[in-house]
């Protein structure tokens, strides 16, 4: 009996955490989903490379920290007027190139839209961007001008590594766009099912006691 009030009353959590989420879905379905640009060219820059262990830049609430990697050491990210690079020393150019990885981390999941670079010569240039367990090679998509742009369509991440591969590699993120990723109401409903049944644990065995 004490097992068949659990089941129901998991149900009826379950069920009312699922409404609740796909009514809060609804509300939300018809405004376009917030866009996060993380622009390091439009807005200008220094003339020369600004040299930095770590530099961060926080849009709509989700901060961004970039760091740079040399060979798999901890290295310096370099920013001037067209993009942000890695550079290693005084003789470094300040682009990505081979063996070369600039980090980026946010302060929560993101689904990655577009990435732009600039002085990214397709055929010359060769890169890749992972983030967990899924890696991809570069190729160019359309050239605006300088930039050449890239798109993921909702990539999801946290960390995502933008590495120089080719021989002549030689290139700097310019910008990139994402959206905050939003857990599906599934989700939220698998949680609740899961709090309500961890609670009936525990009841049964303060019973016993």
């Amino acid at each position: 009996m004490r097992l068949t009030r659990t089941l129901v009353a998991a149900a009826a959590v379950n069920a009312l955490m699922l409404t609740g989420a796909l009514a809060h879905t609804g509300s939300t379905s018809g405004s376009a989903a917030q866009v996060l640009d993380y622009d390091f060219y439009a807005n200008g820059g220094p003339l020369f490379d600004q040299v930095s262990r770590a530099p961060h830049l926080t849009v709509g609430g989700v901060d961004l920290v970039l760091t740079a990697l040399v060979g798999g050491q901890s290295a310096d990210v370099a920013l001037r007027w067209d993009g942000v690079g890695v550079t290693s020393g005084w003789f470094n150019s300040g682009a990505i190139t081979r063996n070369e990885t600039l980090v980026l981390t946010f302060s929560q999941p993101v689904k990655l839209a577009t990435l732009a670079l600039s002085l990214f010569a397709d055929g010359i240039d060769h890169a890749t961007l992972s983030t967990g367990s899924q890696s991809f090679a570069l190729n160019c998509d359309r050239d605006l001008g300088p930039l050449s742009v890239f798109n993921f369509n909702g990539l999801t991440g946290q960390v995502f590594k933008l590495s120089g591969t080719g021989l002549l590699s030689g290139f700097r993120l310019a910008e990139l766009t994402a959206t905050p990723a939003v857990p599906e109401p599934s989700s939220y409903a698998l949680m609740g099912l899961g709090l309500v049944g961890i609670g009936a644990v525990r009841g049964r065995r303060s019973r016993r006691a």
